[in-house]
């Protein structure tokens, strides 16, 4: 089961601040029972060459959750 999936910049965690949002992120996800059911659907785009797609919708996902904007 896939809990939760985000597509954020190399830049973004390789810091230990970035490696504690994201997991908090997954913990939270574990809390609320939340599972991410688009992530088959992510993976096949994906690996049909639709990454870039793909990263930049995780990538808005994530920056709502985490309160940020574009």
């Amino acid at each position: 089961m896939v809990i939760d999936c985000a597509g954020v910049p190399r830049t973004a965690i390789r810091t230990r601040k970035g490696h504690a949002i994201v997991m908090t992120l997954a913990a939270d996800s574990v809390l609320v029972n939340r599972r991410s059911d688009d992530y088959r659907e992510a993976q096949r785009r994906w690996l049909a060459g639709d990454f870039r797609g793909v990263v930049a919708e995780r990538k808005r996902e994530a920056d709502r959750r985490m309160g940020r904007a574009d």
